[in-house]
């Protein structure tokens, strides 16, 4: 009896290991998330002139909106990932993340080219914009709906993980990207007071992270086969 104690008391202890290091890790991700919401507007505010900040304002609000873009997915992913797992099956593992990730691909391609619409055409939709600021601004935008993009699929990659119960660093690659994209564009706004700077150091550390977590990932897309799982992620959705 003595002897079978050990290792029903490792296990748990190793559950409640694991439950309290991606617990952690996932408030450390929200934590830098909603420093880059919250903060970035309040250091903007003191860095950047009245004009470019005004500029800043709208055209941030604008981006955010690819935000509500993300089908879905990120509960989706999580719990297919979780039964997938659980019945060790890996092949359907890997059909749901290339299936998730590529609907995100099919969401990038109608937000990019809607965003250059947008931003060719932004005089039309606000007349009252500075001429001063214009071609910052419609460049910054289309670079500021990156950056949203990377978050969206970085918060699906991060799903797969939250799945298999793998998250503490995916969530320090990921809150680091995120601060580094808050404390990048509080330096370009600081030095440079431009839209196009700005935008810059804010989405290049967001697209880095999202790269660091694709290629995190290369074993399962490589082996990525063309999914049956993808109509089954679709009617999942719907």
């Amino acid at each position: 009896m003595g002897s079978e104690a050990g290792p029903v008391i490792s296990g748990q202890e190793h559950r409640v290991a694991t439950l309290a290091s991606n617990s952690g890790a996932n408030v450390l991700r929200s934590v830098a998330s909603s420093l880059l919401t919250v903060a970035l507007p309040f250091l903007l505010a003191r860095l950047l002139s009245a004009q470019a900040y005004s500029a800043w304002v709208l055209l941030f609000g604008m981006a955010a909106y690819v935000i509500y873009f993300d089908l879905g997915l990120q509960p989706v992913v999580q719990s297919m990932v979780a039964r997938f797992v659980g019945t060790n099956d890996r092949e359907s593992t890997r059909d749901v993340v290339g299936a998730a990730l590529r609907l995100m691909g099919l969401v990038v391609i109608c937000c990019l080219p809607v965003a250059c619409i947008v931003s060719a055409a932004i005089k039309s939709f606000f007349p009252g914009l500075p001429d001063g600021v214009l071609v910052d601004f419609q460049i910054a935008f289309v670079v500021t709906v990156c950056g949203q993009l990377a978050i969206l699929i970085s918060n699906v990659v991060m799903a797969y993980h939250a799945g298999k119960q793998q998250l503490v660093k995916p969530s320090f690659l990921v809150g680091a990207s995120r601060l580094g994209a808050l404390l990048g564009a509080a330096a370009a706004a600081a030095f440079t007071n431009n839209l196009t700077v700005t935008s810059i150091a804010l989405t290049l550390p967001l697209l880095i992270g999202l790269g660091i977590l694709i290629w995190r990932l290369r074993g399962n897309l490589a082996e990525y086969r063309g999914s049956l799982r993808e109509p089954m992620i679709v009617r999942y959705l719907g």
